[in-house]
C-alpha cells in the first residue's frame, strides 16, 4: 500500500495557519525538504515558550504546579506555548479524541492570584469571567509586571496524525481531505490545531484554529504495508528524574534522563523497542502514561509495583490522572522523525528521505520552576 513509486509528498506551510498547498509537482523536490524542515523548526520554536503553571491542588511530597504537556503519544503531540494572541484554553473547550476518550482541559482560570511583587495578598480567581474583570482592571504596566505565567497567555497546540478525528491512527486518515489534498493519496498528513480563548468586547470566547503543515508523510502501519522500512514513533520522549525529583528507573537516584521506551537503556530505539512503543495506532497506545509497560525499566525493583503505583505510592494525595500529569511534567525533550517522499527531477527517481528535528523544553521548565527568568 505505501510502496514507494505510487506516491508524492508534498508539505504545507507552517509558518502560518493557514493551508497552503505547494504548487507544482516540479518544484517538489526542493519545496517538500523546505517545508518540512519548516515544520520542524516550528515544532521546536514551541518548545521555547510552553508552559503553563497551575495552582496546586494537594500537598504532596513532590507535586508540580505547572503543566507543559497534555498529550504525549508516538503519532500525536499536545503541548501549552505561546505562540499568538490568544490565552490558554477553558476546560469547557472542545478538545479531541485519544482511542475512546475525549481530552479533558484543567481550568486554568480558576485560583489565579493575579498579583505583582509590590502588592500584598490576593484573593485567588472564583471564574474565568473573574479572572478577566479583575485583569481588565489593571493598566498596562501594571499587567506587564505581572509573573509570565499569572497572565495566562499560553495557547494549547495539538500536532496530529489523526486526520478523520476517529481518535485513532489508521488506514481511514490515508483517504481524508488533509491526506487528499496532494497526489498523495496513500499518504498521511500532520495536522496543527491551536486552542485557546479569545476576549469578545471584554466576553471571553473560545476559539480552535486549524492548519495542514505537511502531507504526504509515509508511515507503515503494519505488515499488511508494502514496505521494507521498520515502523518508528514519529514523536518520542525523554523523561529528567531531577525535574520530578523522583527516581523513575528505581536504580537509587534521581539524576537519569530516560528515553521513553529504551529498555535496555542504549540512548536510542532498537527495532524491538521502537516497535513496542510504536504498536499498531493511538487505539493500542493513548499516551506514553498509558502505556508506560513498555519501557522495562519502569517496573524495576520488587518488579510488580507500576511506576503510576510508585508515584501515587509517594504522594499519597495523588489520583491516576495526577501521577500522569506528574510523569509527563518530566518531559524534556521530544524528538521528530517524519518520513516523506518525492520525486526528484536530477535523479529521475521517487526519493525516500527522513527528516529530524527535536523541542528542548528545558527552558520552559526552568521558568516554572522560578530557576531562570
Amino acid at each position: 500500500m505505501l510502496a514507494t513509486m505510487s506516491r508524492i509528498a508534498h508539505t504545507l506551510g507552517a509558518a502560518t495557519l493557514a493551508a497552503t498547498l505547494l504548487g507544482t509537482t516540479g518544484s517538489a523536490a526542493k519545496g517538500t525538504k523546505k517545508q518540512a524542515r519548516s515544520f520542524l523548526k516550528q515544532f521546536a520554536k514551541g518548545a521555547d515558550n510552553a508552559g503553563l503553571k497551575l495552582t496546586k491542588k494537594a500537598a504532596a511530597k513532590s507535586p508540580h504546579s505547572y503543566r507543559v504537556f497534555v498529550e504525549a503519544t508516538p503519532f500525536q503531540n499536545a503541548f501549552y506555548t505561546d505562540e499568538g494572541s490568544l490565552y490558554a484554553p477553558a476546560s469547557t473547550t472542545s478538545t479531541w479524541k485519544t482511542g475512546a476518550s475525549t481530552v479533558s482541559i484543567v481550568e486554568p482560570f480558576i485560583g489565579v492570584s493575579l498579583r505583582t511583587k509590590r502588592w500584598g495578598k490576593v484573593k485567588p480567581t472564583a471564574s474565568q469571567q473573574d479572572y478577566f474583570d479583575r485583569l481588565a482592571k489593571l493598566s498596562d504596566k501594571q499587567v506587564n509586571k505581572l509573573a509570565r505565567h499569572l497572565t495566562r497567555k499560553t495557547e494549547l497546540v495539538r500536532y496530529t496524525l489523526d486526520s478523520d478525528g476517529s481518535g485513532t491512527v489508521d488506514a481511514t486518515d490515508r483517504k481524508s481531505t488533509a491526506s487528499a489534498a496532494s497526489k498523495a493519496t496513500d499518504d498521511f498528513a500532520m495536522l496543527r490545531f491551536v486552542y485557546g480563548t479569545e476576549l469578545v468586547d471584554g466576553v471571553p470566547k473560545a476559539k480552535t484554529q486549524s492548519s495542514t503543515l505537511a502531507t504526504g508523510i509515509a508511515l507503515p502501519l503494519d505488515e499488511t504495508d508494502d514496505d521494507a522500512a521498520k515502523a518508528v514513533p514519529v514523536f518520542s520522549y525523554r523523561l529528567s528524574e531531577r525535574f520530578l525529583q523522583f527516581d523513575l528507573n528505581n536504580d537509587g537516584d534521581t539524576e537519569d534522563v530516560l528515553l521513553f521506551g529504551d529498555s535496555d537503556s542504549s540512548g536510542s530505539l532498537n527495532a524491538t523497542e521502537a516497535t513496542a512503543v510504536f504498536k499498531t495506532g493511538l487505539s493500542k497506545t493513548p499516551d506514553l502514561t498509558d502505556n508506560l509497560d513498555v519501557d522495562g525499566r519502569f517496573k524495576a525493583g520488587d518488579g510488580t509495583s507500576s511506576l503510576l503505583e510508585r508515584v501515587k505510592a509517594a504522594n499519597d494525595k495523588f489520583d491516576t490522572n495526577a501521577a500522569k500529569l506528574f510523569i509527563r511534567s518530566g518531559i524534556v525533550r521530544v524528538s521528530v522523525s517524519v518520513t516523506i517522499e518525492y520525486k526528484s527531477k536530477k535523479r529521475k527517481a521517487w526519493v525516500r528521505q527522513t527528516l529530524q528535528g527535536s523541542a528542548d523544553f528545558r527552558n520552559s521548565l526552568l521558568r516554572l520552576l522560578g530557576m531562570q527568568k
